[in-house]
Order: structure tokens, then sequence, then C-alpha cells
């Protein structure tokens, strides 16, 4: 019998991205953001915000992540400071421009 049609899928980077850091209570309005590397991901995209608005929307690259061999933790601290009180952040790799893995749990902290 003849073939069908052809049809094409993209998989996703393995796994979802593990968090690390900022959670619970801390003093800094410009932490640093941590998490584990998640194998073939060459970028990440990071979210964060306070109760105000969304003050982090960024792509960074594994190597600017401190990540570059896909594995370890990569960790970035955006110039960007959060107001005091409740905060959100979340990632998500990247494997390609259109290749994009499961974001994190949401984690939320507090600023005091």
């Amino acid at each position: 019998s003849a073939y069908s049609e052809e049809i094409s899928h993209l998989v996703n980077p393995s796994g979802k991205t593990v968090t690390i850091s900022p959670s619970g209570s801390i003093t800094d309005n410009m932490p640093a953001f941590s998490w584990y590397a998640v194998a073939g991901a060459t970028r990440y995209y990071l979210g964060a915000k306070d109760y105000e608005a969304i003050k982090v929307l960024k792509v960074y690259t594994a190597a600017e992540s401190g990540c570059p061999a896909g594995e370890g933790i990569c960790s970035v601290t955006p110039q960007v400071a959060l107001s005091d009180g409740p905060c959100k952040w979340a990632v998500q790799p990247q494997e390609s421009s259109d290749v994009y893995g499961a974001w994190s749990d949401i984690i939320a902290f507090s600023i005091n």
C-alpha cells in the first residue's frame, strides 16, 4: 500500500529544569537565580516577577549561565531590582531557537 503522509515533531530537551535558589525569605533585591543544567540546552529563558510586575524576561546562553557543557549548576544575576515583598520565578531550557523544554516549577520567595 501507499505510504501515509509525513509528519514532523520537535523533541524537547530532556527533563524539567530543577531550580535551586532563590526560595524562602531573602534580603537581596538583586538575587542570583540558580538551577541545574539540562543536557542539550544551549539557552535558558528566565522569568521573575515581584508583586508589582514582571521584572525579568530574558534569554541567557548556557555559557552566560555558567553551564556551557549542559551539566552542573547554572546561575545568573540580572541587574534588575525586585521590590520587597512576594516574588516568583521560573526558568525554561532551549535546545535551539524553536525547541523548548518544560518550564520549571514556579518558585515563590519573598524579599524582606
